[in-house]
């Protein structure tokens, strides 16, 4: 079994585009011409990415700017980015 990706994993494609406002983004990949968006959780999350925080500082920060009840579904989204990172 893989062991789940971290955020220093992740590293940023330098193609990428970002255009905010406080509804959240849009990314563009303009190398492969795919195009995100982001809701203003997601927004947060790319932020906070973008500054190289580990899963602990972003749970941290969700939790204090969010309603989120608890921080179990992180271990599900680091997972999720695994499943990506495998199938790409």
């Amino acid at each position: 079994m893989e062991e789940p990706i971290t955020t220093e994993d992740i590293v940023i494609a330098p193609g990428v585009r970002e255009t905010a406002s406080q509804d959240g983004a849009v990314l563009l990949d303009i190398d492969q011409g795919i195009c995100f968006s982001l809701n203003p959780v997601g927004l947060k999350i790319w932020d906070l990415l973008k500054k190289r925080y580990s899963v602990d500082q972003i749970a941290d920060s969700l939790a204090q700017d969010f309603p989120i009840p608890d921080r179990s579904f992180f271990p599900m989204l680091l997972n999720s980015f695994n499943h990506s990172k495998r199938s790409a």
